[in-house]
């Protein structure tokens, strides 16, 4: 499902029409550091769903911090494709148990210890120019 703002997600995962489990989730909108901590919150009201999050239509996040305020919903992210325009991350993936894939199409730096926590991470796809 295509999602232009946050605020349905919660009600989307919460009803029988989201019944795949992870589910889908691609946003299309600006997307900074507060709609990234709302998206969380939705995400972990979402009735125990987990989540595969595209982002990579999203814009606004050409330095992606995974660390928000919020401490809920990374858990049940179990991939996430980060936003096109995203070159950097900075911060680490703490709370994030569940993720098993990221991908990004441009990032060209990577903080020191991003993934130490992932514990069964994966995947690491670039594309290549």
């Amino acid at each position: 499902m295509r999602f232009v703002e946050i605020a349905p997600i919660r009600y989307y995962l919460n009803s029988p029409s989201a019944s795949s489990n992870p589910v889908s989730l691609h946003l299309d909108m600006a997307l900074d550091n507060i709609k990234w901590s709302q998206l969380l919150t939705e995400i972990s009201n979402g009735g125990g769903k987990y989540v595969d999050l595209n982002l990579s239509v999203c814009t606004g996040l050409g330095t992606f911090d995974p660390n928000a305020s919020v401490t809920t919903g990374k858990n049940q992210i179990v991939s996430l494709a980060l936003p096109n325009a995203t070159t950097n991350i900075v911060g680490d993936f703490t709370g994030f148990s569940g993720l098993r894939s990221i991908s990004g199409a441009d990032i060209i730096s990577i903080g020191d210890y991003a993934f130490a926590d992932c514990t069964i991470f994966a995947i690491w796809i670039f594309r290549e120019k």
